[in-house]
């Protein structure tokens, strides 16, 4: 949906949505505001700066968009990450889950290809979503 949405232009007012601003530019700035989030909890200390919880984001990029097509995706992001993933190596102690996916690797062009290889991109579109999202950092 947020490939689809991406060059949309949003209508909400209610911050951090910006009205008349395109989503992918809306998607990027959630996805900036996640890379920062490193709290007190030692989870977000341990995340690696290039790397986001996929749930986190989903969340983000509707808040910070204002698109809610995206909203019946929100409650179902979970259930499809369980189907995906194999194993989840992170776990914030109250039995949820951090489904943490780290992109530096797919931005640096000799290790690309590698990783649209890979599984996890197969069946997400991962890289293909963050390929459109990066084209706002330019706007």
């Amino acid at each position: 949906m947020m490939k689809s949405t991406i060059n949309e232009t949003c209508y909400s007012t209610d911050a951090p949505a910006i009205d008349g601003e395109i989503y992918g530019k809306s998607y990027l700035r959630a996805l900036h505001a996640l890379q920062n989030n490193h709290t007190e909890e030692i989870i977000d200390n341990m995340r690696d700066y290039y790397a986001v919880d996929l749930p986190d984001f989903l969340r983000n990029a509707l808040i910070y968009s204002g698109n809610l097509k995206l909203s019946v995706y929100v409650n179902n992001m979970e259930k499809a990450l369980e189907d995906i993933l194999v194993i989840h190596l992170q776990s914030d102690r109250h039995r949820n889950y951090i489904s943490n996916v780290y992109f530096e690797d797919m931005m640096i062009p000799v290790l690309r290809e590698r990783y649209r290889a890979c599984s996890f991109e197969k069946l997400t579109g991962w890289y293909e979503l963050c390929e459109k999202i990066f084209e706002f950092d330019s706007y």
